[in-house]
């Protein structure tokens, strides 16, 4: 949103202002007669040549720390005091919570909420540096979604997310930031877009890997990014079960094959291998899967009977 210049004066031009701030108002004035607004840091002092570089450099991270989106901000960096509107960290404060709307797909509350902060944000004169770090935030985020299929797409966003800020005006800026957050949303969207049995695949490995664990259809959703009755309609689409039978399903399987690997393991110790809430509960649902109870499984095994008519 803004270009930096370093100029040298003549100490002579200062006798003619009572202050460094003086002789800056002038100079913004005589710029904005030129229809060019700018900020102006800067401090009476001789330069030396081989300090120039350093000398930018202070300058120019003294400004960047105290600018805002408006006014124009004069700075005497021998105070190190701004004339501008100090930050009081509100951009940081809402960062997080704009960073896991973008982890939760909420599309909708996202933009309503940012377009509803820009507006507070500029009635609040909020520094440009503040503003940078919450862009920082937000491509971070996107920036790791997306990168988990396609690592191009991280630098694609710190790209244009910096485009944002060459931007003559705060109003361009907010028109192009709910633009460029509307087109991380649909890389979002089409990363998402599986086909259902892809989807289905994907659930019931995580699953099968995570048999000794609880997982609910909560994790799922979170896991691949989509609503929790999606997960179900998936699951009941291709298993034709619901949820909770085809889940069940496979960890009475999994115990099944357990009790015919380890005849001597116990019951208790197989409940809570397969993260039963307790011992009687798997014996219930072990026999409303099966047909018997997990004890008369494993005679029937010791009795050479066959297994694969119970489930």
């Amino acid at each position: 949103m803004h270009q930096q210049f370093f100029v040298l004066i003549n100490a002579s031009i200062m006798k003619n202002y009572p202050s460094v701030i003086e002789c800056m108002d002038s100079i913004r004035r005589h710029l904005l007669a030129h229809g060019v607004h700018a900020s102006i840091g800067g401090q009476f002092q001789t330069v030396a040549h081989d300090q120039l570089s350093e000398s930018y450099q202070m300058m120019s991270r003294l400004l960047n720390r105290q600018l805002s989106i408006v006014p124009p901000l004069l700075l005497d960096a021998s105070y190190q005091a701004s004339q501008g509107t100090a930050g009081n960290g509100d951009v940081e404060k809402h960062a997080e919570s704009f960073a896991e709307m973008i982890r939760q797909r909420q599309k909708e509350r996202f933009t309503l909420k940012l377009s509803e902060q820009l507006k507070k944000w500029q009635s609040e004169n909020v520094r440009i540096s503040e503003l940078e770090r919450f862009i920082s935030v937000m491509t971070d985020t996107f920036g790791t979604l997306l990168s988990e299929r396609n690592p191009w797409s991280r630098l694609e966003l710190e790209e244009k997310s910096k485009q944002l800020f060459m931007k003559d005006s705060y109003a361009e800026f907010c028109d192009e930031l709910l633009i460029w957050t509307e087109k991380c949303y649909e890389m979002l969207q089409a990363q998402n877009r599986k086909s259902g049995y892809e989807l289905f695949q994907q659930i019931d490995g995580f699953v099968q890997m995570n048999m000794f664990s609880h997982v609910s259809i909560t994790d799922l959703a979170l896991k691949f990014h989509v609503s929790p009755s999606y997960i179900s309609r998936i699951i009941k689409r291709y298993s034709q079960n619901t949820f909770v039978h085809y889940y069940m399903n496979l960890k009475i399987k999994e115990a099944c094959r357990l009790l015919e690997d380890k005849p001597d393991m116990k019951i208790k110790e197989l409940s809570e291998a397969l993260s039963f809430s307790d011992q009687h509960y798997f014996s219930k649902v072990f026999k409303e899967y099966t047909g018997c109870s997990p004890t008369e499984y494993k005679d029937k095994m010791k009795g050479g009977g066959d297994s694969s008519s119970l489930l």
